[in-house]
């Protein structure tokens, strides 16, 4: 291969580390919104809300990438932390019984 299509490549290894990164990022401040919602007995499904970040990152969109391809992407991030905070809540729920098992001997 040419030393272009290294210097290519490697531009797009950087892209995709930085993607990790903020993919990583928005994991967590999705986790911490989830825990929010828990303490303010929040549902953690808001349709409304996914809809609406779907619009918001579909209007910054004035490239070359489809917007079916984007609605997607972001769709299937979306999903991935409601899940994640779904799992976090029901992580919750049986450490709490697990617990009450163990302060007031009530079977499991």
């Amino acid at each position: 291969m040419s030393a272009e299509f290294d210097s290519l490549r490697n531009q797009i290894k950087k892209i995709d580390k930085e993607l990790v990164r903020l993919l990583c990022q928005r994991m967590q401040v999705s986790l911490t919104l989830g825990q929010l919602k828990k303490q303010r007995n929040i549902p953690i499904v808001d349709e409304t809300r996914e809809l609406e970040v779907i619009s918001y990152v579909l209007s910054l969109s004035h490239t070359p990438i489809d917007s079916k391809i984007l609605e997607d992407l972001f769709s299937h991030i979306i999903r991935v932390c409601r899940e994640a905070q779904i799992k976090l809540f029901s992580q919750e729920k049986e450490d709490d019984r697990r617990h009450e098992r163990q302060c007031y001997g009530k079977p499991n």
